[in-house]
C-alpha cells in the first residue's frame, strides 16, 4: 500500500516596525543626538495586512508600524527623497515568524550643496627689508570650498600701491586665464580671469611681481591685497590681507634748510647792487621736493634781475619768487643772485629779507634771512 502525508502549518501574523533617522554623521546607526525623519515612504512587498497599504508613510515620530502574514520574509524598499544619501542598505530584507515583531532602521544624510569661498594670502619678502631695497610681493588665490567659483567680470585680484613703496612690472601668473597689470591713477596692481576658480591647492593662483621701498627707515609700511567676492560663501573672513612691512636702515637726521641774506656792493642812490641769497641744507638728509625763495622787495628796491644754478627766477611787482627742483644734499649750499636798483636818499635804512621753504624742512625757525643797510653818497 502506500503511504501520503500532508503537513499544514497555521498561518499568523506578525509586525514590522520601520524608523526613518538623519544621520547627521553618516555612519549608518542612529545616535542620540541623530532626530527622527518623519514623512518618508517605503515600499513593502508582500504587502501589509489591511488596513495598511504599500507604500507606507513615517509619523511625526519617524516611525510607521504595521501587520504581516507570518511566517513571510519582505523586502522594504526607501524611496529615497532628493537631496539626501541613504547611509543604511536600501532595500532590507526580513524574515518573520508569528508573533514576531521586528525593527528595521533607514538613516539618510543631507547632501551638502557645493561651495565657492576664494581665499588670499600675501607674503612679502624679506620683510624686514632696508630702505631703498627691493621686495618680492607673492597673492596666492585658493578657492577652499566644494564647488567652482564662477566668472567674475572686470577686476578679480586688486593690491593697490601703498605710501612708501614703489611697484614694478613686470607681474607673473601661474594660470592660464589670468591676466595682470598696473593701472593708474595710485598704481593698482590688479588681476582679471576668464576662467573659474576650482576648488582644492593644486588649482591655486598665484600671483608674483617686486616693488621698491622707499620709506625712511623706521617706518612701517602697511601693503593689503583683496580678492572678488562675487558668488562667494564667505565673502568677509578671508577676501582680503594686509602685510605689515617694517623698513630697517640708518635713520639720517632730517631735512634743515637756512637761507642768508649778503650784500656784494654799497648801497647808493640810484645805483645797482647785488645781494646774495644762499641756501644751505644744515641738516642730515637731502630735499626731496621743490624749494622755493620768496623776497618781497622793500619800496626802496626795484627789481632787476634774479638767477642762479638750477634756479628760475621772476617778480611780480615787488614780490620776487624763485624756485628749484634740487636736490640739495646736507652741507650743501645753493646761491641766488638777485640784482637791484636803490631807490633811496643818502642816510635811509633798508631792510630786505627773504624766506626758503621746501617739504619736510625740519626747522623752519632759521629759513628767514635778512640784510639791513644804509644808503651812502
Amino acid at each position: 500500500h502506500t503511504d501520503l502525508n500532508f503537513g499544514n502549518q497555521k498561518q499568523g501574523k506578525a509586525e514590522i516596525c520601520i524608523f526613518k533617522f538623519n544621520d547627521l554623521n553618516g555612519n549608518g546607526k542612529q545616535d542620540a543626538n541623530e532626530p527622527p525623519l518623519p514623512g518618508w515612504q517605503f515600499a513593502v512587498s508582500p504587502a501589509p495586512l489591511p488596513p495598511t497599504s504599500s507604500p507606507v508613510t513615517t509619523g511625526p515620530q519617524g516611525g510607521i508600524c504595521f501587520g504581516v502574514t507570518a511566517p513571510g520574509t519582505y523586502t522594504i524598499t526607501e524611496q529615497v527623497q532628493s537631496g539626501w544619501t541613504p547611509t543604511t542598505p536600501n532595500p532590507q530584507t526580513v524574515t518573520v515568524t508569528p508573533g514576531q515583531l521586528v525593527n528595521v532602521s533607514f538613516g539618510n544624510q543631507k547632501k551638502e550643496e557645493g561651495v565657492c569661498d576664494r581665499e588670499i594670502k600675501k607674503i612679502v619678502t624679506p620683510n624686514p627689508v632696508q630702505s631703498g631695497g627691493t621686495v618680492t610681493i607673492t597673492l596666492t588665490v585658493t578657492n577652499v570650498g566644494t564647488a567652482p567659483c564662477p566668472v567674475v567680470p572686470g577686476i578679480n585680484v586688486a593690491d593697490p600701491q601703498p605710501p612708501g613703496m614703489t611697484f614694478q612690472p613686470p607681474i607673473s601668473v601661474n594660470k592660464p586665464g589670468w591676466s595682470c597689470g598696473f593701472t593708474p591713477p595710485g598704481v593698482i596692481a590688479f588681476c582679471t580671469s576668464t576662467s573659474p576658480l576650482l576648488p582644492g591647492p593644486a588649482n591655486a593662483v598665484t600671483i608674483t611681481f617686486t616693488a621698491k621701498v622707499t620709506a625712511p627707515p623706521g617706518s612701517q609700511i602697511q601693503n593689503c591685497a583683496e580678492v572678488t567676492n562675487v558668488g562667494d560663501a564667505n565673502p568677509i573672513a578671508n577676501n582680503k590681507l594686509c602685510v605689515t612691512i617694517n623698513v630697517t636702515g640708518i635713520k639720517l637726521p632730517p631735512l634743515d634748510l637756512t637761507l642768508a641774506k649778503l650784500l656784494d656792493g654799497v648801497l647808493r642812490p640810484d645805483a645797482e647792487v647785488t645781494y646774495a641769497l644762499r641756501v644751505t641744507n644744515v641738516g642730515g638728509s637731502p630735499t626731496t621736493s621743490a624749494i622755493r625763495v620768496t623776497d618781497p622787495l622793500p619800496p626802496q628796491l626795484r627789481f632787476v634781475a634774479a638767477a642762479g644754478l638750477g634756479w628760475s627766477c621772476s617778480a611780480q611787482g615787488q614780490n620776487v619768487i624763485c624756485t628749484s627742483a634740487g636736490p640739495i644734499s646736507p652741507n650743501q649750499s645753493s646761491t641766488i643772485l638777485l640784482r637791484v636798483r636803490v631807490a633811496a636818499q643818502p642816510g635811509q635804512q633798508i631792510t630786505n629779507c627773504a624766506i626758503v621753504a621746501t617739504e619736510g624742512d625740519a626747522n623752519p625757525a632759521n629759513n628767514r634771512g635778512c640784510h639791513t643797510g644804509t644808503v651812502q653818497r
